[in-house]
């Protein structure tokens, strides 16, 4: 496969085009484009790329859920006090994640610039109160910068499905959630 796979790259560097079909997800990832497809369906690429600790199945059910949400600049995406209604992946654009503080007259403190491939409503997905709802965001979201925000929105009840089906996608959540939480307190 590998000398194969050699004469693909030399023809791609003489600008020709290939298309592999494969099983073998390591040369997939060695392409400049890839399409993932399970049961005969294309899955999101920004699912595939940015969650790759699921399997083609779970990434089938989360591309089924998920729509395109667009955020403004100055628009918020989640409201600090207020639960987020989902999970969300960065596609374009720009965010900042702040707190008001309350100690210093509601003044805005940053905590991150969060990119392309990143999720927001982690918090949210991890932290329940007693009747399974996210607990309100200790944080607000807002879109920055000059364009759009783009995400790939997933509800929470999706979200927690595929949790309870994967033990890697629940402790990748837990320890960016635990990070998240030490970002704030360090902050405030």
């Amino acid at each position: 496969a590998e000398i194969i796979f050699q004469i693909f790259e030399k023809l791609v560097s003489q600008g020709k085009m290939i298309i592999m079909v494969t099983h073998d997800f390591s040369l997939a990832h060695r392409m400049s484009h890839s399409i993932y497809m399970a049961d005969g369906e294309i899955i999101s690429p920004h699912i595939a790329s940015n969650m790759t600790m699921l399997n083609s199945q779970q990434m089938l059910m989360m591309t089924h859920a998920h729509e395109t949400r667009v955020y403004q600049p100055g628009e918020f995406v989640i409201q600090q006090d207020t639960p987020a209604d989902g999970f969300m992946i960065i596609t374009a654009g720009e965010v900042e994640v702040f707190a008001k503080k309350k100690k210093k007259k509601n003044a805005e403190v940053l905590i991150e610039r969060p990119g392309r491939g990143e999720y927001l409503g982690v918090l949210g997905l991890v932290n329940r109160n007693t009747s399974g709802q996210p607990e309100p965001s200790p944080v607000s979201v807002r879109a920055s910068g000059e364009s759009p925000l783009e995400v790939v929105f997933i509800p929470y009840q999706v979200m927690g499905e595929l949790i309870d089906d994967s033990e890697e996608l629940k402790e990748t959540m837990a320890v960016l959630a635990q990070k998240r939480q030490e970002k704030i307190q360090a902050l405030s």
